[in-house]
């Protein structure tokens, strides 16, 4: 495997390129009247290939060279671009295409010149752009008239997935299992090509479950053909979808999501990208909590929690609370809430009077449990409450 992390180039890639990157002085007042062409950009697409540390890794195949100059002089000339390349150290130069620019005016820039290059194996070799002034232009500063490449060609393979790009419902934090309904779900997740080779991929949600290790699933997602991208476009994800039916599933299992890519020349690689206890079950909920919060001392604050029922069938919640100074005075629906129908919320206030003789520095964190009644699981979360010139702050879940 490739690690895109090289030692320093062969000293006679360092040479040339730096001689190619030295622009001399020109002193000569007359000459400031004149063109001056740079090679203002230069770049492969088309077939896989990826910047590594200033150093292209190219596929073997055949690449699109687009190559732009400009004029930074004062004045207009007539150019022309030639692509060459160089396999080796001690080979030459090989003109692989040229053209005609025609008349650039001065701080303008030519239109996009597409030369075809066809790659073949080997390291440390160079592509070299090179401006020339036309026969009837004179143009005294030629020291920056040449943009090299230096360029690796293998057929090097990777494969990412991002974990943001992971849309599948997990865990939240603190907590070791994630509920999915009993419901028909569409899952989406996104495979990155960070080679420079095609692939195919395709994923696996593999269950076992927890109380039964012989009741196992495995379903598996589309198969799809993953492009690389290349130096002028860097490779963006591919969104790979799977549609999960739970609507026959209860119970916890034992869920590994694992992505698996397989390439040129029999290369694969599997790559897990989820590992979670997974409860099915028609009861979900989720909990927004009460912000931390300052109050005088001898005064009293209400906190409210919100429970969204996110499952598919209706619950009721039970509601429990402790405090490190238990400055509670109040709960309401408590000791647990009435019947909450799907996708509708109830409202937990709690009240808390902060003791009149509190010093500046105490506080009290209350913790709020709460649990669906039919589901039979329970969520925490946590509101710190300050004694203290009254002010509220965003609690982060």
């Amino acid at each position: 495997m490739r690690i895109l992390r090289r030692a320093l180039l062969p000293i006679w890639l360092v040479c040339l390129m730096l001689t190619a990157s030295i622009t001399p002085f020109v002193a000569a007042s007359g000459s400031r009247s004149t063109p001056d062409f740079i090679v203002e950009s230069f770049v492969l697409t088309d077939a896989g290939s990826i910047n590594s540390n200033g150093v292209i890794v190219a596929e073997d195949g055949t690449h699109v060279v687009r190559i732009q100059v400009r004029n930074i002089g004062i004045s207009a000339g007539q150019a022309s671009i030639a692509l060459f390349h160089q396999g080796t150290a001690t080979s030459g130069e090989v003109l692989v295409d040229s053209t005609d620019l025609g008349v650039i005016a001065a701080g303008a820039s030519s239109a996009v010149t597409v030369f075809s290059w066809d790659a073949t194996l080997g390291a440390d070799q160079l592509l070299k752009a090179r401006v020339s002034a036309g026969p009837s232009t004179n143009e005294p500063n030629t020291g920056n008239n040449e943009f090299l490449r230096a360029v690796d060609v293998e057929r090097y393979q990777n494969a990412t997935v991002p974990p943001e790009l992971v849309d599948i419902p997990q865990p939240s934090v603190g907590e070791t299992s994630v509920v999915w309904s009993r419901i028909l779900h569409d899952f989406n997740v996104s495979v990155l090509n960070t080679g420079v080779k095609p692939f195919s991929a395709r994923y696996w949600l593999n269950g076992t479950g927890v109380a039964d290790p012989t009741d196992t699933f495995s379903v598996q997602s589309v198969v799809s053909n993953i492009d690389p991208g290349s130096h002028a476009n860097s490779s963006v994800p591919q969104v790979l979808g799977l549609d999960f039916d739970a609507t026959s599933r209860s119970g916890n299992y034992d869920v590994i999501g694992e992505m698996q890519v397989i390439g040129f020349a029999g290369w694969e690689r599997p790559i897990e990208f989820l590992n979670q206890t997974v409860v099915f079950s028609d009861y979900n909920f989720q909990v927004t909590p009460a912000q931390n919060i300052a109050v005088q001392p001898g005064q009293t604050a209400r906190l409210t929690y919100a429970i969204e029922n996110t499952g598919v069938a209706a619950d009721s919640y039970s509601v429990n609370a402790s405090g490190t100074r238990w400055w509670v005075t109040s709960i309401s629906h408590s000791p647990e809430t009435g019947t909450v129908s799907p996708n509708a919320f109830v409202y937990v206030d709690v009240d808390v009077t902060v003791p009149a003789d509190a010093a500046s520095n105490h506080s009290d964190l209350i913790t709020m449990v709460f649990g669906s009644v039919d589901g039979g699981f329970t969520k925490s979360v946590s509101t710190l409450v300050l004694a203290g010139e009254s002010y509220k702050s965003d609690v982060q879940m």
